[in-house]
């Protein structure tokens, strides 16, 4: 269970970051688009990892998907 924490923790670092990188504009330019895309790369993978560990421990329902994402 400490491990599914440390994954939610994760989770809420990536979105509260991919909302101040939609927050400050940072996607105005190209080196803010591939900011940006890292962000969403990270926070999906992440994701990935909660449902997997979900899925190996038969624990809690999945965590909310960002919206649009698909597996």
């Amino acid at each position: 269970m400490k491990l599914r924490g440390e994954v939610e923790k994760e989770l809420e670092i990536s979105m509260k970051n991919l909302l101040g990188l939609f927050g400050n504009s940072v996607a105005e330019d190209s080196l803010g688009l591939e900011t940006l895309k890292k962000a969403l790369v990270r926070l999906r993978f992440i994701e990935r990892q909660a449902h997997n560990l979900d899925e190996a421990i038969g624990g809690p329902s999945p965590l909310p998907r960002a919206a649009g994402v698909e597996s």
